[in-house]
């Protein structure tokens, strides 16, 4: 409802997210939800739930619920709730929030809107500059940080979550190995090289905080740790100096082949989880086999030749066939 922001608004802003721990690759997204996006917003102002996936999409977050996760701990955006999936009908950027709308939704008081709670367990490694690695989050049958044949990976974990160094002695805890879980244990060392690792991938490959941390941990696993387990004075120098080899070693340009190895790793591996995403999510028709939906929105889609995928109002009778489209104007499938 404004025709021009003030800097010093902006900017304080933007420290309050740094303070709630939300990256700056997030703080740009969340930064033109705030200015107002016309295509995703209704004639109220409001970003309303049915258009969440879109505009989740068009910023290119991970998810519809990392996006209003990010949202929620923002603490910046008014958020109107109802019953519903998100607990939510849509919610506001502050700009183009109208006074009329704080009558209408019981909500004179910004502060007093407080951000619901949404379902499932999401991981915050979109929004949070930790390290943080939970079981919940690895697409494969096992538990993160586990081989097939029961040895152990490294995996960046803060402290209570996730994977805990091994003990002496477990199998397939080899040297190299063992050097990086108690890097991972002390506070000071992980920053000063696992941190500074994560920090290089999320600037010099554009990426957000989460795959930052996935192409660390396939780094050391893949690159690292077999480059020193391939060295026999290895073995016999102490932790320090492990310390000052490796520091010298992420200082040549070999570290920087292995980053793009690991970097592009990952990239790959994330493309198949999202054949693999679509291709599940193309398989849930609870309505008709000529249709499908999404099911974390409930929004149903059908697949046009020329108009790719093609959003089906909720009001609409399930698609009668398979050459059927959907007449706006009509409201009925022709």
């Amino acid at each position: 409802m404004k025709k021009s922001v003030l800097i010093t608004d902006l900017q304080k802003l933007i420290n309050q997210w740094r303070k709630r721990k939300i990256s700056d690759f997030n703080a740009l997204k969340l930064l033109d939800i705030y200015l107002g996006i016309p295509a995703y917003m209704d004639r109220d102002g409001m970003y309303p739930v049915e258009n969440l996936y879109d505009l989740s999409m068009g910023l290119k977050f991970r998810s519809t619920r990392h996006m209003l996760e990010a949202v929620k701990h923002s603490g910046t955006f008014i958020i109107i709730e109802a019953d519903n999936a998100y607990g939510m009908r849509g919610f506001y950027s502050p700009l183009l929030y109208e006074k009329k709308n704080d009558k209408e939704n019981g909500c004179a008081d910004l502060s007093k809107k407080t951000p619901c709670n949404l379902p499932g367990n999401l991981h915050d490694g979109n929004i949070y500059n930790n390290i943080n690695y939970t079981n919940n989050n690895i697409p494969s049958g096992r538990s993160f940080g586990e081989n097939k044949d029961g040895s152990k990976e490294f995996s960046a974990a803060s402290k209570g979550e996730g994977f805990r160094a091994c003990e002496e002695g477990t199998p397939g805890m080899g040297e190299a190995r063992k050097f990086f879980h108690l890097i991972n244990q002390n506070e000071d060392q992980k920053a000063r090289y696992l941190l500074r690792l994560i920090d290089r991938f999320e600037q010099e490959e554009g990426v957000e905080r989460a795959v930052a941390r996935e192409m660390l941990v396939a780094m050391v696993n893949k690159e690292l740790i077999p480059h020193f387990d391939a060295q026999e004075r290895f073995k016999s120098t102490g932790h320090p100096g492990r310390l000052r080899w490796l520091e010298n070693l992420l200082k040549t340009p070999g570290a920087r082949t292995m980053m793009d190895r690991a970097a592009t790793e990952v990239r790959e591996q994330q493309r198949k989880d999202a054949l693999e995403k679509c291709r599940r999510r193309q398989e849930n028709r609870p309505l008709c086999e000529f249709e499908w939906m999404d099911p974390e929105t409930g929004i149903r889609f059908y697949e046009d030749d020329i108009e790719g995928s093609v959003r089906i109002p909720k009001e609409a009778p399930p698609r009668p066939s398979a050459t059927a489209v959907w007449n706006v104007l009509s409201k009925e499938w022709k």
